[in-house]
């Protein structure tokens, strides 16, 4: 192979040797461009979960759900918790079951068995009456306040104030309640850095 062929072969192989350069970095950049595009797409969608009991509007971002939302899922929670009577309490409760949490579902779930077991030995039943609701995003906590009457064995015991707060995460778009705390004396969110947690 003589000089000139050489060259002419070496010129070639530099030109494609370029080429193959920037196609490789064209196609990386592409590559790069839409996997933000797929992933800001993937930030902004919206998931439909539906409450049980949905009465105004409501949206789920991937970010989380409107604060709507968290009020009707606390307003479904408040009530299946806090109306009940002696006959129905073991099924109201047990509806919940879906919505805990599996880090923390056996602790709630035996928390709550204790509840209907006392319930139901005392013949109880109660109402409540949401009036208010505080809807936490940076804790994740819903305050459900309102008052409560208790009957007992036929006697109405007198109305009280109450609150119920709710902790919660959101993973997947399902919402999941991680904690429970009932309270008729003290009304301040136990689920605030450095609060005393009170418990049901």
């Amino acid at each position: 192979m003589n000089w000139i062929n050489f060259r002419a072969r070496w010129d070639q192989l530099s030109v494609q040797n370029i080429t193959l350069r920037f196609t490789i970095v064209s196609l990386l950049f592409v590559i790069i461009t839409q996997s933000l595009v797929i992933a800001a797409l993937y930030n902004k969608q919206r998931v439909v979960f539906i409450p049980p009991k949905v009465d105004r509007e409501f949206y789920i971002a991937s970010e989380g759900p409107s604060a709507s939302y968290l009020q009707m899922m606390g307003e479904y929670t408040a009530g299946q918790l806090m109306n009940f009577t002696s006959s129905n309490v073991i099924s109201r409760f047990n509806s919940i079951l879906p919505l805990l949490s599996s880090a923390n579902h056996n602790n709630i779930k035996t928390m709550l068995t204790r509840q209907a077991e006392s319930v139901i030995k005392a013949n109880i039943s109660q109402v409540f009456f949401p009036k208010k609701f505080d809807v936490d995003e940076k804790l994740k906590t819903i305050g459900i306040f309102g008052p409560v009457r208790r009957i007992v064995v036929d006697q109405v015991t007198a109305e009280k104030d109450a609150v119920l707060w709710i902790k919660y995460v959101f993973t997947g778009g399902k919402f999941e309640i991680e904690a429970l705390s009932f309270s008729t004396e003290n009304a301040d969110n136990p689920y605030r850095p450095g609060a005393v947690t009170a418990s049901r």
